[in-house]
């Protein structure tokens, strides 16, 4: 593994972790927002497979995933 493979994951390990709140909060990102970010997360990990960096691209995966959730999580109504 290249250094840039071991910066590319943890960086992306600790929003992964940022990012736990709001799955469990029930505030919610507006479901394009989120359908958004998961679709470039997952261009973006299968991008790091192309060049090698596998722990940049598990770590991207993880945060599709994270984000695919909150597309289908309830949102509270407005009031």
């Amino acid at each position: 593994m290249i250094w840039q493979d071991w910066i590319l994951g943890a960086s992306s390990l600790v929003m992964c972790l940022a990012f736990i709140p709001t799955i469990i909060g029930k505030d919610k990102p507006d479901r394009w927002t989120a359908g958004m970010f998961t679709i470039l997360l997952l261009i973006s990990a299968s991008t790091f497979i192309t060049l090698d960096l596998w722990l940049g691209a598990i770590t991207q995966y993880i945060g599709a995933v994270e984000w695919g959730i909150t597309v289908f999580q309830k949102r509270p109504r407005n009031r």
